[in-house]
């Protein structure tokens, strides 16, 4: 089941990602991206938005995403570009486990730290919390 609602996804995705995206935050809703190079998927993202001018940001990389870094950096600075403006953002949040990788990964996105938020995490650890204020 998983496969089908899978490829369903990913064509009606494929077939014009911009427009798809841009549907769903002109409506509001949460929107992802896959960001493919050569046929391989480097990463899964998107925002969520909680309420008026507030959304989080997220993302999970595959293995393939180290070798095309440069490029899918980009993608996602873009993406965030368009989620801001659709959406009409003053802030974009986002949260990461206390490890140097994840915190270095977003201040490259343009993250800034903005706390520790303590025994957040499903196995009682801290988050650490950054944003984009607009």
């Amino acid at each position: 089941m998983l496969d089908v609602i899978k490829d369903i996804y990913l064509d009606s995705f494929i077939d014009n990602p911009d427009e798809r995206i841009m549907h769903q935050i002109k409506t509001g809703e949460s929107w992802a991206s896959v960001d493919r190079i050569d046929g391989k998927c480097l990463l899964i993202g998107g925002m969520y938005p909680y309420w008026a001018g507030v959304a989080e940001a997220w993302v999970k990389l595959s293995p393939d995403f180290y070798d095309y870094k440069f490029t899918a950096i980009k993608d996602i600075k873009t993406a965030i570009k368009y989620g801001v403006s659709g959406l009409g953002l003053h802030r974009l949040q986002s949260f990461c486990i206390d490890d140097e990788v994840y915190k270095n990964f977003l201040g490259l996105l343009g993250f800034s730290p903005g706390g520790r938020i303590r025994q957040y995490l499903p196995d009682g650890s801290d988050a650490i919390l950054y944003e984009m204020i607009f």
